[in-house]
């Protein structure tokens, strides 16, 4: 659990990053990896 909140810290600190930088928005990479996270937690999306 605490590895999965790891991951989606530091994709958040770099969807905001990437979002500032190149005006891209953030739910662009924050979705497919909440996703991804879901499922490895074992819950059906």
């Amino acid at each position: 659990m605490a590895t999965h909140i790891a991951i989606l810290l530091a994709v958040g600190a770099g969807a905001g990053f990437a979002s500032g930088l190149l005006g891209v928005g953030g739910g662009f990479i924050m979705v497919p990896v909440i996703y991804w996270v879901i499922l490895a937690m074992g819950i059906s999306p």
